[in-house]
């Protein structure tokens, strides 16, 4: 591109055009023309990209395609809310998706981050947890902070809860969702006591 303009401008300061130059050295009618359109289209694009906000667009794109399900998972994701999601199998996973949906690629998959898991009663559809996800996490922390040794010689690192949570991690086929919902624990724990 600054090529192009120094040529320009040197070749007005010494009186011939730029299409003269070309002209002279490639015999292609508007072979200039074509490669400063060619080397606008492929680098304009770079300061356009630097100022518009990709999130914005990507919730944009998704609300375009009116996909309630992607519209539920994406506003999960942003707000930080527990989704439940049940499977034809009748088992129910409790958590928070970990991936943002790319509208150009067809999602096949949800990975989901799992705080509960169970099933629902075949006779009446009742949601069973049986599985805290929490619990476990909190359990594996407490193991692996108890000394190695049983005089407790051993200086024992300190462990964040949450350090094995994506051991749990669960990636679910989408084809194989049956429904999907929002949950909020307090409440089903008021509802089921």
């Amino acid at each position: 591109m600054l090529l192009a303009i120094s040529l320009v401008g040197i070749g007005q300061f010494y009186g011939f055009s730029l299409n003269q130059l070309w002209q002279s050295w490639i015999e292609i009618e508007y072979f200039d023309i074509s490669i400063i359109a060619f080397l606008l289209g492929g680098l304009t694009w770079l300061p356009f990209n630097l100022v518009t906000d990709a999130e914005y667009h990507r919730i944009k794109a998704i609300k375009s395609q009116n996909d309630v399900f992607e519209i539920l998972c994406d506003q999960a994701i942003r707000e930080t809310k527990l989704l439940l999601f049940t499977l034809k199998s009748g088992k129910v996973y409790i958590g928070i998706t970990t991936v943002a949906y790319n509208p150009g690629v067809d999602r096949k998959y949800i990975q989901l981050l799992p705080f509960f898991s169970g099933y629902r009663k075949e006779e009446d559809k009742t949601l069973v947890l049986t599985t805290s996800y929490l619990q476990a996490d909190e359990a594996m922390t407490q193991e692996r902070s108890q000394p190695n040794s049983p005089s407790g010689d051993r200086p024992v690192e300190p462990v964040e809860i949450g350090d094995d949570a994506e051991t749990f991690e669960v990636v679910l086929p989408v084809v194989e969702i049956q429904s999907a919902s929002r949950f909020d624990i307090t409440r089903y724990d008021q509802l089921n006591p």
